[in-house]
């Protein structure tokens, strides 16, 4: 099945010593599950000038076709991430003068609601404005630093703010039509059962007899624990396709057949949930 693979690269020392927690992972996998495309891979990195390059390049080496990294497009020391994707294409730095006109934009703005004193391009703002050669800047509405759209071979590299507000308004605003043009869409379409009375390791050889007649339908059990003397596991079931109808009867189809084997089993499907996308 053709698709369009993803691999998402978190940046930041926040992320790996427990400070920060990482919300921007699962709302990007959300978006790109929702439009159909299929995340591979995604990892955490610290700040750092080879670990950036190695992740990338090892990235860009499977082939994949859009590698989404956020994190680390700041004026301090820290914020690197650029320089790492500058090293690992062995391209040279350089001011885009697109991205300065962006920022200069941003900055005159907040002068004159009074939030800044002065627009001038500072060493610290000019740091911003420094990309890869052949980048493409993205406008970021809610902050300063732009989003950075750079291609290498079959690869398509975008940097985004760490900023959880600043990354979805570059995704949702500037990068998006990039993505309408350019990724196949997949329709999914997913099935949530919620069940009692009935452990893991009963379900597990019912998981694999629905597995063989759709094997299409991805399947995931999430165990709940015990309440009230009474075992709860809720059960995922999505069908991604390029028909959406299709992609629609599969999930269901094998969600019904699951739902049978599990009252077979003497467990209870409390209740069914469907919804388009990821669910």
């Amino acid at each position: 099945m053709d698709q369009t693979v993803f691999e998402i690269i978190s940046v930041g020392n926040e992320l790996l010593i427990g400070r920060v927690e990482n919300t921007n992972l699962h709302w990007l996998v959300t978006q790109i599950t929702i439009m159909g495309g299929f995340v591979r891979r995604a990892v955490t990195i610290r700040d750092d000038l080879s670990e950036i390059s190695t992740v990338l390049r090892d990235s860009i080496g499977r082939g994949t076709d859009w590698v989404v990294m956020s994190g680390g497009l700041g004026p301090t020391y820290d914020d690197m991430t650029l320089q790492g994707v500058a090293l690992a294409l062995r391209r040279e730095m350089e001011v885009n003068e697109d991205a300065v006109s962006m920022m200069k934009r941003r900055y005159e703005s907040l002068v004159a609601q009074g939030v800044l004193s002065d627009y001038a391009m500072t060493p610290a703002r000019v740091k911003m404005a420094t990309l890869p050669r052949g980048s493409v800047p993205l406008r970021n509405s809610q902050g300063s630093a732009p989003g950075v759209l750079v291609t290498e071979g079959k690869s398509s590299i975008v940097c985004l703010p760490g900023v959880p507000k600043e990354m979805k308004a570059i995704f949702a605003e500037s990068l998006m039509p990039f993505l309408e043009k350019n990724v196949i869409r997949l329709h999914s379409y997913s099935v949530t059962l919620f069940v009692s009375r009935i452990v893991e390791s009963v379900l597990s050889p019912l998981l694999d007899e629905v597995l063989k007649s759709y094997p299409a339908v991805y399947v995931k059990s999430h165990p709940k624990g015990v309440e009230d003397g009474v075992s709860k596991i809720q059960i995922h079931l999505m069908c991604s396709m390029a028909d959406g109808v299709e992609s629609k009867r599969r999930a269901v189809a094998a969600g019904k057949m699951l739902s049978s084997l599990i009252a077979g089993a003497k467990g209870v499907v409390d209740r069914v949930e469907e919804a388009v996308g990821q669910g």
